[in-house]
C-alpha cells in the first residue's frame, strides 16, 4: 500500500520525474487530471470547457490585423481587493488546425488571439502602467476599458500618464452573461486561440456559471476585448433592430 506522496506508477514516473512535469505544465487541473488520476469534470453550466480550449491552443499568432489591450478596472488595491483585468487580444488570419481550413473558409474570416494576460492586484497607477507599457510593447491599435464603474477616472489616469494613448470606453448594456456568450460562441466555432498557457483565466473562463456568482476581471477583460475587436456590441444592435415580427392574436 503506498503512501500519500508517493509516485503511482515508479517505474514510469519517479517522483523527480513527476516533479519536473508538474514545474512545466501550466495547468494545475491538467496535473490533476492526468498525473494524479483526478480528473476535473466540467462545471455544470460555465460557457467554455477546457477541453475546447486546450483544442484551439496554439504556440505562434499568425499575422494581427488588429491589437487591443483590454482592461476591467478594479475601484480599490487592497490585498482582498478584485483584480484588475488586463488582457492583450488580437484578431489576425485564420489559424485552422490540420484539416479544419477547407471546413471553414471565407474571404473575410478572421480569428481571435488571447496573447498575454497582465491581470492583478494593482493600485490605480500601477494597472494604467501595466496597460501602456503593454500597449507600446504590443503596437496596439486601441486601449478598451469598461466605464460601468469608474470610466472617467480610469481615461483620466491614462491621460496623465500618457495622452497619446488611444482610448476606447465600453458601456455594459447588457448582463455579464449576455455579453459573455456571443465570445464564447466564438470559441465554439474554433475562431479564437489561446497562444500560450494562461492557468488563471481559462479557470475563471470554465468555471463561472453567471449571475449570482460575482464576474472575473479577467473573464470580463476577455470578454470586452473580443466584442470590441469583433463588433460584437453592434451585431447585436443590428440584430434587435431587426427582430422578426410575430402576431400575438
Amino acid at each position: 500500500m503506498g503512501r500519500v506522496g508517493d509516485a503511482l506508477w515508479p517505474s514510469r514516473f519517479p517522483i523527480k520525474r513527476l516533479m519536473q512535469i508538474k514545474k512545466a505544465l501550466s495547468s494545475v487541473r491538467l496535473w490533476v487530471g492526468t498525473y494524479q488520476q483526478a480528473p476535473v469534470g466540467d462545471v455544470q453550466g460555465a460557457l467554455w470547457k477546457l477541453g475546447l480550449i486546450n483544442s484551439l491552443r496554439i504556440g505562434k499568432a499568425p499575422e494581427s490585423y488588429r491589437i487591443v489591450i483590454s482592461w476591467d478596472p478594479a475601484m480599490t488595491s487592497k490585498k482582498t481587493s478584485n483584480e484588475h483585468g488586463i488582457i492583450v487580444c488580437a484578431v489576425g488570419k485564420p489559424y485552422y488546425a490540420e484539416g479544419e481550413g477547407s471546413l471553414i473558409a471565407g474571404e473575410d474570416d478572421k480569428h481571435g488571439y488571447v496573447l498575454e494576460d497582465l491581470s492583478g492586484i494593482y493600485t490605480p497607477n500601477e494597472a494604467c502602467e501595466a496597460v501602456i507599457d503593454a500597449y507600446y510593447r504590443y503596437n496596439a491599435d486601441r486601449v478598451v476599458a469598461e466605464t460601468n464603474q469608474g470610466g472617467d477616472m480610469v481615461e483620466s489616469l491614462l491621460r496623465i500618464q500618457d495622452s497619446e494613448v488611444s482610448y476606447t470606453g465600453i458601456t455594459a448594456e447588457e448582463s455579464k452573461r449576455g455579453r459573455a456568450e456571443p465570445v464564447s460562441a466564438l470559441y465554439e466555432q474554433r475562431r479564437i486561440h489561446h497562444v500560450g498557457n494562461f492557468e488563471k483565466l481559462e479557470t475563471e473562463q470554465t468555471t463561472w456559471t453567471g449571475p449570482p456568482m460575482p464576474s472575473p476581471n479577467r473573464l470580463d477583460a476577455l470578454v470586452h476585448g473580443f466584442s470590441s475587436l469583433f463588433e460584437l456590441a453592434k451585431k447585436a444592435q443590428k440584430r434587435n433592430k431587426y427582430k422578426p415580427f410575430v402576431y400575438a392574436g
